[in-house]
């Protein structure tokens, strides 16, 4: 709720000749689609850097470049349905405004 506040707050202060600026990721599909592979993806993405962090190799380098391949892995995975955000208050406020 907190972020859909501060999305709308920021979209009524930004001034006029800079509205045409603002944009961001669409839902590119029906909503109930949308939630579930927001939920899937989420859920996808705290799994495995979770798993990486417990059960992971002891090299931080090995670390955090599995880190970012399962992050970017996901946010890849997602694209087509909600572009590259996995931010559910930042879709939903798009599809919304």
């Amino acid at each position: 709720v907190g972020a859909v506040g501060g999305v709308l707050a920021a979209k009524e202060l930004v001034p006029l000749e800079y509205k045409h600026l603002l944009g961001g990721p669409r839902l590119m599909v029906d909503l109930k689609t949308g939630m579930l592979a927001e939920l899937i993806l989420s859920f996808l993405i705290t799994f495995s850097i979770l798993l990486v962090i417990f059960k992971g190799p002891k090299s931080k380098f090995s670390k955090n470049w599995l880190i970012v391949f399962a992050t970017v892995t996901v946010f890849r995975l997602g694209s087509s349905y909600t572009g590259p955000s996995l931010n559910p208050a930042n879709v939903i406020i798009t599809l919304v405004y």
